[in-house]
């Protein structure tokens, strides 16, 4: 098995732990909090994701087989999707800040920061 790649499973179920922990350590906090999830921009980014990294992807197994020009463009459109997710995710935060919601210091933070060693 790749080692980054079992690093990056790690990694995701280690943030799911924390994330359900937290959850569960301020049920009202989660309600809360997930109330003012947009589904759609959730959606939408979730595809521009899985989009950007299949080109990604498309663009290493060409350039592996040693055709530049396609991996170029594979790459380029890698690049046009990541730039959509952070258009998006600079839209939904704005949206969040003019209501007011900011980030605070809560358990499942708290804890996924000491993960971190931060």
């Amino acid at each position: 098995m790749n080692f980054s790649l079992y690093r990056t499973d790690y990694c995701l179920v280690l943030l799911l732990i924390v994330l359900v922990a937290g959850a569960h350590g301020n049920l009202e906090v989660y309600k809360d909090s997930a109330s003012h999830l947009n589904a759609t921009y959730g959606a939408m980014n979730t595809m521009f994701l899985l989009t950007s990294g299949f080109f990604m992807a498309t663009s290493v197994k060409l350039f592996k087989k040693g055709n530049i020009k396609k991996s170029d463009f594979y790459l380029k459109l890698t690049v046009y999707f990541g730039v959509l997710f952070l258009l998006l995710k600079s839209l939904e935060y704005s949206e969040k800040i003019e209501k007011g919601f900011v980030v605070e210091d809560t358990c499942g933070i708290k804890v996924f920061n000491k993960l971190l060693l931060f």
